[in-house]
């Protein structure tokens, strides 16, 4: 067809497209329905007229259509503003019931606290420790009361106070995966603990003084601190009533809200902190500029997390609150040739460490008792000439193995064992999906053989880390474990480079989406500092404390077993990290692979365009 006829058939439906498109009011329909033909002619003048002025215009008229939907659409820019402003609060108002009863479970144990130290004059020894009382006794006696908001340096202070204080809120939340139970205990042990302390002045004389000075910061942070509850009950909730989903996705819709809600009061823990270590210390501020500071918190609470988002929800909602797309419980295979977030591959870790929990937690359960055991008996706390305290307080202290060879032998294998059985779950998974049958045990030996020094090597460079001094370990450990780890992995399936030769090809991967590797990192230690806290807790810990209280230290080295099961628990909970890990950045692997490579596009490309028939019909490729 000469151009000239093909411009004379269609220029009535481009006037009419282009008339539409002018229009505020737009027939999505008769728009649709126009579009599929103008992108119609303009494959036709591609075809046809590559040269002609023809396919300019048609090209010209697509893309109209195409940044009138999408010139205006909100960027990652917004997100952040979306978030306070729209986000957040319909997800406070949506879980008002939650904040009513975190709050008044709070409220509730501050008025216990309260009560047990007017009826028993010793209950705040018993909660705030012995020696706070004592020196706070001192301070009164000596005219200053508040004197302990001053001593330290600000930026020392700050620092700690703000660690904590997430430390504090996070584990308020995240225990909320025991049915919101755990979340409850911690708002009551807090409230509580709130209430000794503030009935502790009263009794002395000082609540004036004391509500002044402790309020300035404290409205803030225990306001955050019932927020953070709140978060927690709101995860529970998809596991106590998960309504017509399973309990899974339940929890995972749940578990999302309450995330949310705890980003939400990071800030302002930040701030709590602030004004502790820099405001509070001024305890001869003018009494109506505290109380303008405490006032002033207060409304800020109540005004955005209460008032605000009832005023939105009068107002009405821009969008309602979005339920995430949920992965089938019984999805056969994973879909490794596809480009996807890191919250999917959140879930897809979970649902692979689901599928294979009996050959892991066998593994780890195994090791754990074993661990401990020739910890016990070999590796006394006298032998390595270090207590528990000093021991755990760097989580990387248990891949550290300068104070003992037969310490570090023990790391290596355990770890190096653990990280081929999960490797090679997940190549098993990955050829075989969900289907029992599979690779056999003479597989494995031959996997073990290709990949032993390569995981092995991975596990040496981590003890590495852990050698740094001070709190360089951690640091180090944040910038190199997604290098380490997607290295692990790249060196197993890309076998046609040299093992040092793929840390090239790993270190490319990650060009360009340096971000994806490191916020899953973060997103899968705080599993592990969860497990931590369970731990720190004393969940399991307390309950084998009290039983052994039962045995004289004659009979048993009460000490070294209490040592050697808290060596176990460490133990533990660095192996799920670490199985974490490896599973994680092995499904990360193939997100990479697609953005860099676009291989499954590359293998779509030819597929364009192509006509197929289903029973006579035509079917869109």
């Amino acid at each position: 067809m000469r151009e000239t006829k093909f411009i004379q058939q269609n220029q009535e439906k481009w006037q009419e497209f282009e008339k539409l498109l002018e229009n505020k009011q737009k027939d999505p329909d008769k728009l649709n329905s126009l579009y599929i033909q103008i992108t119609d002619d303009l494959s036709y003048s591609r075809t046809f007229y590559p040269n002609r002025s023809v396919r300019v215009y048609l090209n010209g008229l697509a893309q109209q259509l195409f940044y009138s939907l999408y010139g205006n659409k909100k960027g990652r820019k917004n997100m952040f503003t979306n978030f306070w402003k729209e986000d957040l609060p319909q997800v406070m108002y949506h879980y008002r019931k939650e904040f009513l009863i975190a709050f008044l479970v709070f409220a509730l144990s501050v008025a216990i606290g309260a009560l047990s130290s007017f009826m028993d004059p010793q209950f705040p020894a018993h909660i705030l420790g012995e020696s706070y009382v004592n020196m706070t006794n001192e301070n009164i006696a000596s005219g200053d009361p508040m004197k302990v908001y001053k001593s330290g340096n600000e930026i020392d202070d700050f620092l700690g106070i703000t660690l904590n204080n997430l430390r504090v809120a996070f584990l308020t939340f995240i225990m909320g995966l025991f049915a919101a139970i755990g979340s409850i205990g911690i708002l009551m042990s807090n409230g509580v603990m709130v209430g000794a302390f503030q009935w502790f002045f009263v009794e002395a004389g000082e609540f004036r003084e004391s509500f002044l000075t402790i309020w300035v910061h404290g409205t803030l942070e225990i306001s955050a601190i019932i927020i953070a509850g709140m978060a927690g009950l709101v995860m529970g909730k998809g596991l106590l009533f998960p309504g017509t989903y399973s309990r899974i996705q339940a929890f995972q819709v749940t578990a999302r809200h309450g995330l949310k809600i705890f980003l939400g009061i990071a800030p302002i823990i930040i701030t709590a902190g602030f004004i502790e270590a820099f405001l509070t210390r001024y305890t001869e501020t003018p009494d109506i500029i505290r109380l303008a500071l405490i006032l002033l918190s207060l409304a800020f609470i109540l005004g955005y997390f209460v008032w605000y988002p009832r005023r939105l929800a009068k107002r009405g909602f821009k969008n309602p609150i979005k339920v995430p797309n949920l992965p089938a419980d019984n999805v056969d295979k994973f879909e490794y040739n596809k480009i996807k977030s890191n919250g999917e591959i959140f879930l897809d870790t979970f649902t692979f460490l689901k599928r294979n929990s009996g050959a892991i937690l066998k593994y780890i359960g195994i090791s754990t008792a074993a661990y401990a055991s020739i910890f016990y008996v070999f590796l006394s706390p006298s032998y390595l000439g270090m207590d528990s305290g000093v021991y755990l307080d760097n989580p990387l202290s248990i891949l550290n193995y300068k104070n003992s060879y037969a310490f570090g032998a023990l790391n290596l294998a355990m770890l190096s064992g653990l990280g081929l059985m999960v490797s090679f779950l997940f190549k098993k998974e990955k050829e075989f999906g969900a289907k029992k049958e599979g690779m056999t045990l003479a597989d494995f030996g031959r996997f073990s053989i290709n990949n032993s020094f390569k995981i092995i090597f991975i596990v040496l460079l981590l003890g590495a880390i852990s050698f740094l001094p001070s709190w360089m370990p951690i640091i180090a450990a944040f910038i190199f474990l997604p290098v380490l780890f997607l290295w692990m992995f790249v060196s197993q399936k890309e076998s046609t480079k040299n093992f040092f030769g793929s840390l090239g090809r790993t270190i490319g991967l990650m060009n360009g989406s340096f971000a994806r590797p490191y916020v899953l990192l973060i997103i899968l230690v705080l599993i592990g500092v969860f497990m931590g806290g369970v731990f720190e807790l004393g969940l399991f810990k307390q309950p084998i404390q009290t039983f052994l209280w039962n045995f004289s230290s004659e009979s048993f080295d009460t000490d070294a077993i209490m040592f050697s099961i808290y060596v176990a628990f460490r133990v533990f909970t660095v192996c799920i990290l670490f199985t974490l890990l490896v599973a994680g950045y092995s499904f990360l692997y193939y997100t990479l692979r697609e953005i860099n490579d676009a291989e499954s596009l590359t293998k779509r490309i030819p597929q364009i365009g192509e006509r197929k028939h289903v029973f006579g019909l035509e079917k869109e490729a």
